[in-house]
């Protein structure tokens, strides 16, 4: 008769390892939402270069409408 083979301290360890790779995924999303966030907010403080009569100019930003967050993702 074959013996049992005991399964569980690998289960636990393979447990172990997917929650802390679960915990890594959930920092790093995080980390890509703020780098994100801090893009669009730096491209909307930057301003828009305008073709001028004898030379290029930049468009001052004055209250440039922020798009909502959800809209961008």
């Amino acid at each position: 008769m074959p013996e049992k083979i005991n399964n569980k301290p690998l289960i636990v360890e393979v447990n172990k390892k997917v929650h802390s790779l679960h915990q890594r995924l959930d920092t790093m999303s995080k980390d890509i939402e703020l780098i994100k966030q801090h893009v669009i907010e730096t491209n909307y403080k930057i301003p828009e270069r305008k073709k001028g009569w004898f030379y290029d100019t930049w468009d001052s930003p004055q209250d440039l409408p922020k798009e909502d967050w959800a809209k961008l993702k």
